[in-house]
């Protein structure tokens, strides 16, 4: 009777009619708070704990149908989400061992090996002529050295015009860039020094046919000149080299030389793409080195190189050595010249000694054989030419070209 007494007087301060008083209980409070924004029926309505003794009850048919035809905000059902992400990745993660600078340097390495592996790929699959070219009974030397200033060229020279005095078919192919061996022998013609300028290099694409740059020398032995060529084209003839393994070997076979002849390749020192030309189609190499120290502790270089080069071919005869400049009257060129010869055995197949006269043959566009007979230099190499001749493997069987 209280509650009804508070009602009556609280209807009549306001003037209204008590008749319009109606009990409103919380189920349909909620039903029409439903009705009037569906959207907000998930996340304005906690969800109940199943234990809770005050728990709502479940919605029925009518109410169901009402939730499920409109969608519910998308960041309702992400707090219950978020909260499940961490509870499943509770656990302690397991960091890598070592320090940041440590693993920093392992993932540049594995980024190194995958570029480096991926040129080498790139490179094998360029490789153009991968079968050898068929040289035939052909003697190719190739004169090298690991160091520069020893005098190569001028080996190469004057061993080409002794075998060619011993009556050998020799071809001089220079393959230096800086293109010295026209200096050392002479052509016949004057007019072919001014075409010293064309060589296997400056007509790399212009002329497949090398017997047309081939020049008569004075002294014996046909000469291939390497020509002169500006640094951009250098570095495009070094390119094509590394492209094509055999660049070299295919054009010499292109030239039908006869069985028993003599190419001699000379080369720049060090490692190069003309090296390495040279040692894959070589039948020997000829190693030239002073006897000085720095000479001395380049030679393991040379044996790498054609080790590498070379690989495991059967027609590879062997490798020679030649010490050149050597000058009794210095201790320490006699000791190292000493030394050369105990480490190299029967290798050695020759000692040339300093003799003004080979350094003065280059002035007059002359080898050391053809300037002074009588000096000791003209001597060492006379004998260094028949012992090399006796190594060839194969014998001479008419001129240098067919």
């Amino acid at each position: 009777m209280g509650i009804s007494s508070d009602i009556l007087g609280l209807f009549r301060k306001i003037d209204a009619s008590p008749e319009q008083y109606q009990e409103v209980s919380r189920a349909g409070r909620d039903q029409d708070s439903v009705s009037r924004w569906p959207a907000l029926a998930t996340s304005a309505t906690p969800e109940p704990q199943a234990d809770s003794p005050h728990a709502a009850p479940l919605p029925g048919p009518t109410e169901a149908n009402n939730a499920s035809s409109v969608a519910p905000i998308s960041c309702a059902s992400a707090a219950p989400a978020t909260a499940r992400h961490f509870q499943d990745n509770s656990e302690q993660t397991a960091w890598p061992a070592g320090s940041l600078q440590d693993l920093l340097a392992q993932l540049k390495q594995a980024e190194n090996e995958a570029v480096a592996n991926a040129t080498a790929k790139a490179s094998q699959e360029q490789l153009i002529g991968p079968v050898a070219p068929a040289l035939g009974q052909v003697n190719v030397v190739t004169v090298m050295s690991s160091k520069g200033g020893v005098g190569k060229s001028t080996i190469a020279a004057n061993l080409a015009v002794g075998l060619a005095n011993l009556g050998r078919s020799v071809l001089l192919v220079d393959l230096d860039p800086q293109n010295a061996l026209i200096h050392h022998v002479q052509p016949q013609n004057q007019r072919s020094i001014e075409d010293a300028a064309r060589g296997i290099a400056s007509t790399s694409e212009s002329i497949s046919d090398w017997r047309l740059l081939c020049m008569a020398t004075t002294a014996g032995p046909a000469l291939l000149p390497h020509g002169l060529i500006e640094e951009k084209e250098r570095q495009a003839f070094e390119q094509l080299l590394d492209r094509d393994r055999y660049w070299l070997g295919r054009h010499l076979e292109a030239m039908e030389l006869a069985d028993g002849a003599v190419v001699i390749l000379d080369t720049p020192p060090g490692p190069s793409p003309y090296l390495r030309q040279a040692l894959a189609i070589t039948r020997q190499a000829l190693v030239v080195s002073l006897p000085d120290a720095a000479s001395y502790t380049a030679l393991p270089m040379a044996e790498k190189l054609i080790s590498s080069y070379v690989g495991e071919r059967d027609d590879f005869v062997g490798c020679s050595y030649l010490i050149n400049q050597v000058d009794r009257s210095r201790q320490l060129n006699r000791d190292v010249s000493l030394i050369m010869q105990q480490a190299v055995g029967e290798r050695l197949v020759g000692m040339i000694h300093r003799d003004q006269s080979v350094s003065d043959a280059l002035a007059y566009n002359r080898t050391a054989l053809e300037q002074d007979a009588h000096g000791q230099g003209f001597q060492d190499l006379v004998r260094f030419a028949q012992t090399f001749m006796g190594q060839l493997p194969f014998a001479s069987e008419g001129s240098a070209t067919k």
